[in-house]
């Protein structure tokens, strides 16, 4: 209770102090008095409205507070009212502003005593006033108007005028009375004159006025008149006055009024709207004006925001009542006021530059920008953003390359380019870097923009190490690929590092140091760092130098200081490495070192992290220089193969590391059967001898390549004791044997090779000399392959094929050279698919896998992979070789074999993925049957890895897992393999007769810090599948006139099975125009009505006329793509209980061509399904995958779900384990019965111009004709220029010969028929006259070049001058001579 009595005190008391201070914020009354020259005057108040003075020559006039105004001051205790500003106004123009109590004005009237009496111009005197203390519109004070008197005369007691009137006082009245002056007839008296003039009188005021006044008024008889109803103009003498909506602004109107009696001025100002200042206004609409100040006075204010944009037409009435009579009279001005639109006021919080940390939170504040125009300062604005680093961009909002802010913006705006906020994340931007930013406002077609430049203060310094993959020996061997890691050691997911390799020269010489003097060990980092400049961080070296003190228990330290002189080198990044220099790992191709002898090179990685900060590390090694070339010679040089033994012989090699291995390989067809484009130089083949000697023991050879007459290549290569090998090439022919020898005698020799107890076969196998053995079941093979099938073969060849097999079967391949054998061996016996039986398969494949394990255990231990890569180019042939051996036969498919054989391929691609690095080029493996693609990135780049593929004829995109629930860390290695096939591998499942496309398949797996695989499914991908045959579905389409020759028409029918769900139709054409498609049912198209139709255009998606569940049922939305859903399709089968239905196609489009063509346009029709397949022992489903938007009839687009787990088992657990991985997709194609040409129907038959055709013939005839001489001309014409004439005047006896040739002109006669003649004028003697012409050989013809051999008795000298003339002969003698040429 009494916190309630306090609360109601203190409203008490708070509603006193408003009574208190509110009087305060009205002004307080003034008033304003006119003096006379002699001090005569009234006062008036300023809430009258009107003044009345008497005044004799010059009028001041001034203002003070008025009396109860001061009276209430003194009462209350108060200080006295601050003086108003007050603005003065003759006859509405501007004079005089006056800010003090003391502020007059004296008004010079041009009337002094003793003057004489004139005319003169009534005038009105405005002064307005507004509280100091108050600035709000009901803080001003009313105008005051004071008027002087139109006539004049002279005062009553000194001065006469010339009609004898006596003088008269000047009358002042208010320009505008604020009451009606009808009500208030009493206010002013009448005086009573006599003859000799008027006398002032005061006037007698009624009792219910409230205002008292003197009037002196003088008796007139002439008539009062309003001269002018002017509203001020602009300076310019413009009918139209312009301002701002969100400016508060005034109008002001002038009204002179003639007349010497008591009167009222009534103004009102009314408002139109119009289109343009010729537009006349709606007269029955006049705006509300209420809510302006002033609607009834001389002086309007329009407050800010009342009128909206545009034209406005301002009327001003003034209406003129002469007190105490009837009459009246008004006058109207017109002006236009337009109102403009201001300009937007564009700002961003914090000025134009400042300064934010790496790691901080901070925001892009717009919401400071305004429309001056709306009272609602953001309201209807929309916001742009803009970042460049480069402020120059703006000028053509263009942002330039290395511009961007941010990796992710597509063009000069930011990524979230609107909203007037923008919040910008820690690690969003790059640090060390200043951006420009751009807002950009825009409201109806008003723009502004502000600009603040950002500067982004760098992070923390990354911490660098450098570790070696592959050929990390103590010298890099040249001819293998040489492999790094770079890694950013303190980086974390959002750092994103670049990364910059470089290569230098490194000379080293070591300097004398004084290391008694520099003790300390800071010293000495100094030392180096200040003096030496080495591109190494001090830190960094520092802490190598701790781990190095702390690296052993008992350490010997040995220090020593080098001077480096390192220059950059020149390398091609592109070529010579298959990762470029801008990855964390870099890959260097072989034999990119081979030229350098013994050089030693320093590798810079430069990392620049997302903040900005800079590292350096430096990784220094040395090359080993392979041998030195020397020369080799193969003896003889052709033979025939098994037959003849060649011997080679080397010499001249060296290098400091012995000793020095020779190896001779026969090379194969492999790089044009099998490639893999990682190798750099593939030399696949089997080896023929491997030695310390240079000279080879006497071997027999394998027939050469017939194409190239039985040539054969054998690459020797020499090793040094690390490894590097200098390679030479020598060229034999080697005769098939067959060609020579009985067929039946080869054969024999063959089988007595390799079977029987006595066989060197058998020997080598029963001694253990594998490589041998390897090479023999080479060499039969070889041979094997030229042999044609005959009845005089003591077996089959597919039987001696089986026992080259079992041969190789029981090869050991323990070793590198033993894999190498074995592998080129099975890749000849398998080159002939159909000989190879079931058996023959199975034995390859049980040593294929058993050398595949091999070798996947020797890339683990050796670490070469440019080696290994060459052998699994072999072993791909070979997988090649029996795949196509086991579906020649469709029906009796080894299904165990083709199992086998993914399984072999499955161990091939990781044996490939070992060799690889993240970010490095695609790995292509391509034989005849297939082509695998090898793709390994880190999980964070795998999209972007994947998007980058713009050749991709069978395309893939997976989609990771994102977030915390997935088990995949930012930097995980992914491993994909695309595999490719044109023909189907799987004829013995379903769906094979209605595979349409290539079967595409893939497997992704993780490689674990152990080298342990994991197999994973993406979260979705999207896969781009190749149609095989397009030609089938797709037919020409006869376009021409209709009937009424207004379109180009043209129309097919097809036949739609009732459980087709959906068709496609794409036309094809590169006219660039719009087609109207009408579907009908049945075949009579025109005399049904359409059940769909569709507009199709080339640059956008097609539209459906008038079915609206089109587009919710297709999912295909391309330009001239047509989709018949399952809803028109229904339609077109109502009323029908058969299988399959007709529809009608029909194409309309402008008129283009006469007559009918069948090149202009093609159809498509396609309806498919997208197969999924999850291993070989499964069956293909529709379930997985749906049908995409991207397809076409080129290819489909398969969006496939995979809702199960990420992870599967380690590969490596289950080595022997069939079970695939390998996930493969297609699709089906329902394929629509023959389509029907509706031309009969559509196209009109308009008979053909025969005038058209014969004009056409007699052109072509006479460009026929016209050729024949012309080309006739040509032959003549070269074999005159090609014809050196002999003059027939030379003497046989001159020792002398001179060739002339000379040049007729080609213009109109420049040839003659004249005998022309010549003589030469040489510094020794003149030569005979001889004449120019030969009996053979005409000359001198219009354009022609004839050579003449002349010759003359002696030795002529230099030619001065020469003289030629003609006999002017002939019809036509005259000459053109354009040059001649001694």
């Amino acid at each position: 209770m009494p916190t309630l009595l306090f609360l109601l005190q203190l409203l008490t008391f708070f509603l006193q102090a408003l009574r208190t201070f509110s009087p305060r914020m009205q002004p307080p009354p003034l008033a304003v008095s006119c003096l006379g020259a002699r001090g005569r005057g009234s006062e008036g108040r300023s809430g009258e409205g009107w003044l009345f003075c008497l005044v004799n020559g010059n009028l001041r006039l001034q203002y003070q507070p008025a009396l109860e105004a001061r009276a209430e001051e003194e009462s209350k205790g108060r200080q006295p009212a601050a003086p108003p500003h007050c603005h003065w106004y003759l006859n509405w123009d501007w004079v005089k502003n006056t800010s003090s109590w003391s502020g007059q004005f004296t008004l010079q009237t041009g009337i002094s005593p003793g003057s004489a009496l004139r005319p003169v111009a009534s005038s009105v005197m405005t002064v307005q006033c507004s509280s100091a203390s108050c600035a709000a519109p009901e803080c001003l004070y009313h105008n005051l108007s004071v008027e002087m008197s139109a006539r004049w005369a002279a005062q009553s007691s000194s001065h006469a005028s010339r009609d004898g009137t006596r003088s008269v006082a000047c009358l002042f009245r208010c320009s505008a009375f604020p009451w009606d002056p009808e009500e208030q007839q009493g206010f002013v008296a009448k005086v009573s004159s006599n003859q000799s003039g008027l006398t002032s009188a005061l006037p007698r005021v009624r009792d219910d006025a409230s205002k008292t006044t003197q009037l002196a008024m003088l008796q007139q008889g002439a008539a009062c008149k309003l001269n002018s109803v002017t509203i001020q103009k602009p300076p310019l003498h413009t009918s139209v006055i312009r301002q701002k909506k969100g400016t508060t602004f005034y109008l002001y109107a002038r009204v002179l009024v003639d007349c010497n009696l008591p009167l009222s001025i009534k103004p009102q100002w009314i408002f139109y709207a119009v289109k343009d200042m010729k537009t006349n206004p709606d007269w029955v609409q006049p705006l509300n004006i209420s809510s302006m100040h002033g609607v009834n006075t001389v002086q309007l204010t329009v407050p800010s925001w009342t009128l909206d944009y545009g034209m406005y037409q301002v009327y001003f009435t003034a209406s003129v009542y002469v007190l105490g009579t009837q009459r009246s009279f008004s006058k109207t001005d017109r002006v236009f006021l337009e109102i403009e639109r201001t300009d937007l006021v564009a700002s961003i919080a914090g000025g134009i530059f400042r300064t934010v940390g790496f790691f901080d939170n901070w925001t892009l504040d717009g919401s400071v920008s305004y429309d001056p125009d709306s009272p609602e300062r953001l309201k209807g604005i929309t916001f742009t953003w803009y970042c460049t680093k480069k402020l120059s961009d703006y000028e053509s909002m263009r942002i330039g390359a290395g511009n961007k802010c941010h990796p992710a913006q597509r063009d000069l705006r930011w990524l979230t380019s609107s909203g007037a906020v923008q919040v910008v994340a820690p690690e969003t931007l790059p640090g060390n870097t200043v951006y420009h930013f751009r807002l950009v406002i825009q409201k109806d077609r008003r723009k502004s923009y502000a600009d603040q430049s950002v500067n982004v203060q760098s992070g923390f310094s990354p911490l660098l190490d450098v570790a070696c993959l592959e050929n990390c020996g103590s010298a890099v061997i040249p001819t293998e690929r040489f492999t790094l890691s770079g890694k950013c050691l303190n980086c974390g997911t959002s750092s994103q590092p670049v990364y910059y390799w470089s290569l230098w020269l490194e000379n080293s010489t070591e300097i004398s140091f004084d290391w008694s003097s520099r003790t300390s060990t800071a010293s000495v980092l100094n030392y180096i760092k200040a003096a030496l400049m080495l591109p190494i961080p001090k830190a960094q070296l520092r802490e190598s130098l701790i781990k190095a003190a702390l690296n052993g228990s008992q350490p010997v330290y040995h220090w020593s200081l080098w001077l480096e002189n390192s220059t950059e080198i020149s390398f091609d990044w592109s070529s010579r490495t298959s990762t470029g220099r801008s990855g964390a790992y870099l890959s260097i191709h072989a034999l990119t070192f081979t030229s350098a002898a013994d050089q030693s090179y320093i590798l810079l990685l430069k990392v620049t992290t997302w903040g900005g900060k800079s590292s350096l590390y430096r990784y220094a090694f040395k090359v080993n220089s392979p041998p030195r070339a020397g020369k080799c010679s193969i003896s003889p040089r052709r033979g025939t193969a098994f037959l003849t033994k060649f011997v080679v012989q080397c010499s001249g090699f060296s290098d400091s590391n012995l000793p020095l291995t020779y190896k001779v390989i026969v090379a194969s067809d492999i790089s044009k059967t099998a490639k893999i484009n990682s190798v750099e130089d593939n030399t696949f083949g089997t080896i023929l001898y491997f030695g310390y000697q240079p000279r080879m023991p006497p071997s027999l050879l394998p027939v050469g390549v017939p194409s190239r007459r039985y040539a054969l290549t054998l690459y020797v290569q020499v090793y040094d004791s690390l490894g590097a090998f200098t390679q030479l090439s020598l060229h034999v022919r080697a005769q098939n044997p067959v060609r020579s020898r009985p067929l039946a005698v080869v054969f024999h020799e063959l089988l007595a090779s390799v079977s029987g107890s006595g066989a060197p076969m058998t020997a080598y196998l029963q001694t253990g000399d594998y490589f041998n053995a390897g090479y023999l079941a080479y060499l039969a093979a070889s041979v094997l392959n030229y042999i044609e099938a005959a009845p005089t073969l003591l077996i089959p060849k597919a039987q001696l094929r089986e026992s080259l097999i079992k041969a190789a079967l029981n090869i050991s391949v323990e070793s590198t050279m033993e894999i190498n054998q074995v592998v080129a061996s099975l890749f000849k016996v398998t080159e002939q698919p159909e000989e190879v039986n079931a058996r023959s398969q199975e034995f390859a494949i049980t040593k294929l896998t058993e050398v595949t394990g091999v070798l996947k255990t020797q890339r683990n231990e050796s670490q070469w992979s440019e080696q290994t890569e060459i052998q699994t180019s072999g072993i791909l042939k070979c997988l090649s070789n029996i795949l196509r051996a086991a579906l020649l036969r469709r029906r009796k498919v080894s299904v165990s074999a083709v199992t086998q054989v993914f399984s072999i391929m499955e161990n091939l691609t990781e044996i490939v993925f070992q060799g690889k690095v993240p970010g490095e080029e695609d790995t292509i493996m391509e034989t005849s049957n297939w082509k695998i693609t090898l793709m390994k990135d880190e999980s964070w780049d795998v999209a972007n890895a994947f998007s980058t593929t713009e050749t991709c004829r069978n395309c893939f995109y997976p989609t990771l897992k994102n977030g915390n629930t997935s088990r995949l860390s930012y930097d995980a290695v992914i491993s994909t393999a695309l595999f490719e096939f044109d023909e189907n591998p799987f004829p013995w499942l379903n769906y094979t007769s209605e595979i349409a496309t290539a079967i595409l398949g893939f497997k992704m797996t993780e490689t674990k810090a152990n080298g342990d695989l994991l197999g994973i499914l993406p979260e979705e991908a999207n896969v781009l599948i190749a149609r095989k045959d397009t030609k089938s579905s797709t037919f020409q389409l006869a376009m021409g006139p209709d009937k009424t020759q207004t379109y180009t028409t043209g129309g097919f029918s097809l036949e739609v099975n009732r459980d087709t769900k959906i068709i496609y139709i794409q036309i094809l054409t590169k006219l660039k125009v719009a087609f109207q498609v009408l579907v009908f049912t049945g075949t009579n198209v025109t005399q049904n009505f359409p059940i769909a139709s569709f507009d199709a255009f080339h640059n956008m998606t097609t539209v459906a006329s008038k079915t609206k569940a089109v587009d919710e049922e297709c999912h295909i939305k391309a330009p001239y793509i047509i989709c018949l859903p399952e809803s028109v399709l229904k339609v077109a089968a109502q009323g029908s209980s058969a299988q399959s239905r007709k529809i009608s196609i029909v194409l309309l489009t402008p008129y283009i061509t006469r007559y009918p063509n069948m090149r202009l346009v093609s159809i498509h029709t396609f309806s498919d399904h997208c197969l999924f397949l999850g291993g070989v022992q499964n069956q293909w489903r529709e379930d997985i995958c749906r049908f995409g938007s991207l397809t076409n009839w080129q290819r489909v687009h398969c969006v496939c779900s995979m809702k199960r787990s990420h992870r599967s088992r380690s590969v490596l657990t289950a080595p022997n384990t069939t079970r695939l991985d390998i996930k493969f997709l297609a699709a089906k194609v329902i394929v629509t019965p023959n389509t029907v040409d509706l031309k009969r129907n559509l196209i009109a038959d308009i008979p053909k111009n025969p005038v058209t055709l014969l004009t056409v013939l007699f052109i072509f005839s006479a460009y026929f004709l016209l050729s024949l001489w012309a080309i006739r001309k040509d032959r003549a014409e070269m074999v005159s220029k090609d014809k050196l004439i002999v003059l027939p005047d030379n003497d046989p006896f001159d020792k002398v010969s001179f060739l002339v040739t000379l040049y007729t002109g080609s213009r109109w006669g420049a040839g003659t028929n004249a005998d022309v003649f010549l003589q030469l004028i040489g510094q020794n003697g003149t030569s005979d006259i001889h004449c120019l012409r030969h009996p053979q050989f005409p000359a001198f013809r219009q354009g022609s070049t004839d050579c003449f051999l002349l010759t003359t008795k002696e030795d002529l000298g230099d030619i001065r001058a020469f003289r030629v003339w003609h006999n002017n002969r002939g019809p036509s003698p005259g000459w053109f001579l354009s040059r001649a040429k001694v």
